[in-house]
């Protein structure tokens, strides 16, 4: 199983680019409808204002680009035909589903730039996508859990991700439907963390998908100043903890739902923010064993990797992607047997 994760941004670039990176990851730059895209790291790299739409439809730019990008990625660690699982919010999987299997299926065409990388040519590569399969994330969070713990016993997961926050209780069958819940994600206590720097500091052109880096890391240089942001991260952690996501569960799930059930593990990029992961603990840690899913940001890619194992056929390869908000995880696997 291979893993590779770019940061889920992109602008528009048409300027020649050398020597800037040595790997295909770190150079992504890919042309879509005759236009050219920096994408991931080399978009907060050269680009001015990389961005990308928060939870977007197959038919946006945002999704194609960064979706070509995830499958040249795939392709470069794969042969022959790949089975492709990807998703959406439980609350958007369903209008999405068909546009984005219309969209994926068959045989792409993916064009893109080796300026970046030491070369000065443009390829066209040919991946062939024999089937596709669009799930909601918390289905491939689950998966991914259950399959780690390899239990049949409940397990609530709660995937804590930049754009959308989802949880639920699942059991040896799947997931239960009545506990799903699908929220505001992180992208919430980043703005408002944003927002009460902005009272002391000119940010310049930085947006939120900028900034979300520097919140990670928990400081910022502004006006050549290093400013600390642990503090002000923890505030707005806090307050997007008490004001949605515990009131959210304390209206979702009921108290016969944690008379079966001992375990609750947090994944998603949310899980890397020990005051959040605090919060649970807080509250739930009395009555639950409240855990971290290894590689908490990987988890929803590879419960997608391991469905896409379910129908890969002679000489397939099962891939997932999870076209995060802040990051695209790809996952490959050319074992079919269990992951």
């Amino acid at each position: 199983m291979n893993v590779q994760i770019f940061p889920s941004i992109l602008e528009k670039h048409d300027q020649e680019l050398k020597n800037i990176f040595r790997d295909l990851i770190s150079g992504l730059r890919i042309h879509h409808n005759g236009e050219k895209y920096v994408v991931g790291q080399l978009a907060l790299t050269e680009g001015v204002s990389p961005h990308k739409i928060i939870n977007s439809y197959p038919s946006d730019t945002d999704f194609q680009v960064l979706m070509k990008a995830a499958l040249l990625l795939a392709s470069a660690k794969t042969e022959g035909p790949i089975n492709l699982t990807l998703g959406f919010p439980y609350s958007t999987y369903m209008i999405n589903r068909e546009e984005a299997i219309q969209f994926l299926s068959g045989k792409q065409e993916i064009s893109y730039d080796q300026f970046s990388i030491g070369k000065s040519i443009s390829k066209t590569v040919t991946v062939e996508v024999d089937s596709v399969d669009v799930t909601p994330e918390i289905i491939g969070c689950g998966s991914a859990v259950r399959a780690e713990m390899q239990t049949s016993d409940n397990v609530f997961v709660a995937n804590l991700g930049y754009g959308t926050f989802e949880a639920c209780l699942t059991n040896e069958t799947g997931i239960v439907d009545r506990t799903v819940i699908s929220a505001q994600g992180l992208h919430y206590a980043i703005h408002d963390s944003m927002a009460e720097l902005k009272r002391k500091y000119y940010l310049g052109m930085k947006n939120d998908h900028q900034y979300d880096f520097n919140f990670q890391k928990g400081f910022v240089f502004l006006n050549r100043k290093k400013v600390d942001l642990t503090g002000m991260r923890k505030k707005s952690l806090t307050k997007y903890y008490n004001e949605l996501i515990s009131p959210t569960i304390r209206n979702t799930w009921k108290d016969a739902d944690f008379e079966n059930t001992e375990k609750l593990v947090i994944a998603g990029g949310g899980a890397f923010y020990q005051d959040l992961v605090d919060l649970f603990k807080e509250e739930f840690g009395s009555f639950l064993k409240v855990e971290i899913f290894q590689n908490p940001h990987e988890a929803v890619a590879k419960g997608y990797c391991s469905q896409s194992k379910k129908k890969a056929g002679t000489g397939n390869t099962a891939v997932g992607v999870d076209l995060g908000n802040a990051q695209t995880v790809v996952v490959t696997s050319n074992d079919l047997g269990m992951m």
